[in-house]
């Protein structure tokens, strides 16, 4: 699934980041209807990774309030994970993503 959308409102629950393959894989738990689905979203050819928060209160969790997946004019991928609010990202510029659900 080349799409982002069943990601928002989840949970995210593990990253990595492997610097020799400069692959990033998150973990995100999506609650729909009381049922709960786990999707990887996997970054490959990871050429830009950041976070920034400016929220100073710590967390019981990680809500993944939007997900945005743009492409640049010179092909790469923008991956934008906004974690409760605009103080909070996770940004990651590749050459491909892919979600899949996990079993």
């Amino acid at each position: 699934m080349t799409t982002t959308d069943a990601l928002w409102g989840g949970q995210l629950k593990c990253v990595g980041f492997d610097p020799v393959t400069h692959d990033l894989t998150l973990e995100i738990e999506v609650v729909n209807r009381g049922e709960r689905t786990t999707y990887r979203l996997a970054c490959s050819g990871v050429s830009d990774l950041r976070f920034t928060n400016s929220i100073p209160e710590p967390w019981a969790y990680a809500e993944v309030t939007e997900v945005h997946a743009s492409r640049s004019v010179e092909g790469k991928w923008k991956i934008e994970l906004v974690l409760w609010s605009e103080d909070c990202e996770l940004l990651c510029t590749c050459e491909v993503f892919a979600v899949t659900e996990q079993p």
